[in-house]
């Protein structure tokens, strides 16, 4: 998947998973842009994701990721 991230197209390096350590559970995944910098992208779930029976369901938009950090 490609994301557009404050004009920087990046490409995820793995499938979007679950992180439930935190108080508010998020979906996450590596990725990385044209350059090779990494980076961890985070998206916050849905209020009822855990009712929800496929990952996709989990997050309203893909696109458009909530956080984004340079590693």
């Amino acid at each position: 998947m490609v994301i557009m991230w404050e004009g920087q197209e990046l490409t995820l390096l793995e499938q979007p998973y679950l992180d439930d350590s935190l108080e508010q559970p998020i979906m996450r995944a590596h990725a990385k842009d044209l350059s090779g910098n990494r980076y961890d992208v985070q998206w916050h779930t849905v209020q009822d994701y855990t009712e929800n029976v496929g990952r996709d369901e989990h997050v309203e938009t893909w696109g458009t990721p909530d956080a984004v950090y340079r590693l």
